[in-house]
């Protein structure tokens, strides 16, 4: 394998981007120790174990191939060996487990800024609830899983991204909705250690200011949304809506003026949602 994923690599990349963040080293890593599997079921499934047995926060597992990947929904999860990132991080915030879901938005945000980094003139920006998004097309997925026992719960956060992939190496059918971090590069190929660890240290800095200030990690969040004022679809138990995204609420819920009454609803979870230009 050319681009083989390295712990010290990336635990390297991951502290040169906390310094470049001006992170003091009293904010905990996250990625502060990891694992890198060439095949396994499934990361998150990893890092679930790992945090019942009582690992720390922070820790994080990487897989080149994932037998048992998933997304979103159950949908399957599947890239080519050596080419993208798939990794799991194990969560354990302080904050009240209904702010809970507003990792998913923080994971969002650390992707798309780290990303950023090899994009110049394309804007990476943020589909509500967990996709990652440039020129159009879907450059990442996140999954946050509640897991653990009522008293001694934890999150496991999956992140997949294209790093490396190439348009022709894209299913047939998605190639048309799929993009790289390679191909907001020019073409030109990324260290994935280093974008493994640029992501750790976004993410680092992302959670930490989340717990106390939440607030303007969310304007920041917004400013990157593709669908903020926009027309919106968006299925919920099979029942499809149309309205108008006009904001976000305190944990990240979408905030719709809906087509139907003029009413405003906030929304906390939808099974698809899709831009329309027109109604």
């Amino acid at each position: 394998m050319k681009d083989p994923l390295v712990a010290s690599a990336i635990t390297h990349a991951l502290e040169a981007g906390c310094r470049s963040l001006r992170l003091g080293p009293e904010v905990v890593r996250l990625g502060s120790s990891i694992e890198i599997h060439e095949s396994i079921g499934s990361t998150n499934d990893r890092i679930d174990a790992l945090g019942a047995a009582g690992a720390p926060e922070g820790c994080a597992v990487f897989a080149e191939t994932q037998t048992a990947g998933r997304g979103r929904g159950g949908n399957r999860w599947s890239a080519p060996t050596g080419k993208n990132l798939t990794f799991s991080v194990l969560l354990r915030p302080l904050w009240p487990l209904p702010h809970w879901p507003r990792l998913a938005h923080v994971a969002g945000l650390a992707v798309a800024r780290a990303a950023q980094g090899w994009s110049e003139r394309i804007p990476v920006q943020l589909k509500w609830p967990n996709d990652v998004y440039a020129d159009g097309r879907k450059l990442a997925g996140i999954l946050l899983e509640l897991k653990g026992s009522r008293s001694a719960p934890h999150l496991v956060l999956g992140i997949g991204i294209n790093a490396n992939s190439l348009p022709e190496e894209f299913p047939a059918e998605l190639f048309h909705t799929l993009t790289s971090v390679r191909g907001l590069n020019g073409g030109v190929a990324v260290d994935r250690n280093h974008l493994a660890g640029a992501i750790l240290a976004e993410l680092t800095a992302v959670y930490a200011r989340s717990e106390s200030d939440f607030p303007q990690v969310l304007e920041e969040v917004a400013a990157r949304s593709m669908l903020l004022g926009r027309n919106i679809r968006f299925s919920q138990q099979g029942k499809w809506q149309e309205g108008k995204l006009i904001g976000f609420a305190e944990n990240g819920e979408m905030r719709v003026e809906l087509t139907a009454c003029g009413r405003v609803e906030t929304i906390a979870a939808a099974e698809t949602v899709r831009l329309e230009s027109t109604f």
